[in-house]
């Protein structure tokens, strides 16, 4: 039976204690408002690829002004022993994790122990000195120009998913750079390097290790006592989620991280934490009065364009609505957490499927409590003509908006779309580039490769995923539009 279908009884049934245990609401949530069970249905709807059998699948929860609205799992947590998605479950957030690692760095500022305006050498003297003045706030929202860690982990001949990485390890490659992307302050590209060396500047400033401070002065006050660090890869962890990528030919191998980095990602919670987490700070319960206002205040480049990227948090506007939130991917872990501080709304998304469209799914979540007071989807530009030899045909303005600058945050990878006439140039690895024709509205193949464009809603194009011989399902999110 479904796990769905089991948590539905037993809220049918279960006696009231017993179903304010099982919610376990957040420490805001004066009383729990469960969702009718036609509107869970509508939810159940969004995960059904997620609840077939031997599918790896997804938990979800949402709270709505501190109640506990939804809390649901699909799917399977264990494919080979078959033991279904529990909601209470712990799993890896990816890059959710950074928005911890950027608070830790706040409580040290406001300990005044450091200024995450001041140039980073001051306290770390073998920090590189690439001529211009790097801070604490460049690192963290991703405009300093810092190279990625897993560009030049691979660079190094120490590629992700084939060797244990460390902190230590990254540090060491971080100080022996002598040249960044771009000019301090002058773009916006994502960087784990800067996450990996925060952790490791708490520790040393904290004179703890980046986990042990972070669970004393951050887990735990915050309630979260089943939160851990990944800062060993082999520990156990009782009621862990497992997690899976699909194998080239079909079917579903392991694909769990060993790594020690931390930081950056690696850090392990339950859906209910991480939306106990979110209320506190966008309540601004975390630290001292003023940790919300520094977290999301965005990065504006040198030119005096804001970017959308805070410290930890990507702070935008989705159909209209304001919305503070980050995705994060780690192996075949997927996550996604996002707060809507006009209505009251949080929604937290683990999934152990790595081609899950993590953020597709938790935006459709929340879609479906907003969707009255969200703007309307504008239709797809497209022209309906038939397709013809495998082609088909699209509007010019579609391809145009493909366009731009795509990273994978897991590996630090970047391709680039440019459109090329009736089709797109593909731009990949050491200048390599290919040519791309549609073969459906948001699907492009050429040269042994294909891409399926991902859009928002409202029709954005907001990332793609990569097929490439047995190189599948690879996701790349959209970082830099054309001008």
């Amino acid at each position: 039976m479904p796990i769905r279908l089991i948590f539905h009884r037993l809220v049918r049934v279960a006696p009231a204690a017993l179903l304010a245990a099982l919610l376990a609401a957040p420490p805001l949530a004066a009383q729990d408002r469960l969702i009718s069970a036609a509107e869970q249905l509508r939810v159940d709807a969004i995960f059904s690829a997620y609840a077939q059998p031997g599918s790896p699948g997804c938990i979800v929860g949402v709270n709505e002004r501190g109640d506990a609205r939804v809390r649901a799992a699909y799917g399977l947590a264990d494919i080979e022993r078959g033991v279904p998605m529990r909601p209470g479950m712990l799993s890896e957030v990816g890059s959710v994790s950074k928005q911890f690692t950027a608070a830790a760095l706040v409580l040290l500022e406001q300990d005044g122990r450091l200024s995450l305006d001041e140039d980073v050498r001051k306290y770390w003297p073998t920090f590189p000195d690439f001529g211009q003045r790097v801070t604490l706030r460049h690192l963290l929202n991703h405009t300093s120009g810092v190279r990625d860690q897993f560009g030049l982990l691979d660079l190094v001949g120490r590629p992700s998913g084939e060797v244990v990485h460390t902190v230590g390890e990254v540090v060491e490659i971080l100080e022996g750079q002598r040249t960044l992307n771009f000019p301090v302050g002058s773009a916006y590209l994502y960087s784990n390097t800067g996450y990996t060396f925060g952790g490791a500047l708490v520790a040393k400033l904290s004179g703890q290790s980046f986990a042990a401070f972070t669970t004393e002065r951050l887990l735990r006050p915050a309630g979260l006592d089943r939160a851990v660090w990944r800062t060993d890869f082999r520990v156990l962890v009782p009621d862990r989620v497992l997690a899976y990528s699909l194998r080239p030919r079909g079917g579903w191998a392991l694909d769990l991280p060993f790594s020690e980095l931390h930081g950056s990602g690696g850090l392990l919670m339950t859906v209910d934490e991480m939306l106990r987490w979110t209320e506190l700070l966008n309540a601004d319960r975390i630290g001292q009065p003023g940790t919300l206002r520094s977290m999301t205040r965005v990065g504006v480049l040198t030119d005096g364009t804001p970017t959308e990227y805070g410290l930890g948090l990507m702070v935008r506007n989705f159909r209209g609505v304001r919305e503070i939130a980050h995705s994060g991917s780690t192996a075949g872990y997927r996550a996604y957490l996002a707060h809507y501080p006009d209505y009251g709304l949080s929604v937290a998304m683990q999934c152990n499927a790595g081609n899950a469209n993590y953020v597709e799914l938790g935006r459709r979540v929340a879609e479906h409590f907003l969707a009255d007071r969200m703007r309307p989807v504008e239709p797809t530009v497209a022209t309906p003509t038939p397709a013809t030899r495998g082609r088909y045909a699209v509007a010019p303005t579609l391809l145009a908006a493909f366009a731009g600058l795509y990273h994978d945050a897991e590996t630090g990878a970047d391709v680039r779309i440019t459109p090329a006439d009736s089709a797109v140039e593909f731009s990949y690895g050491l200048g390599r580039r290919v040519r791309l024709v549609p073969v459906a509205e948001d699907s492009l193949e050429g040269g042994g490769r294909a891409i399926r464009i991902v859009r928002d809603p409202d029709g954005t194009p907001i990332g793609l995923y990569y097929h490439a011989g047995r190189v599948r399902n690879i996701r790349f999110d959209r970082v830099q539009a054309p001008h």
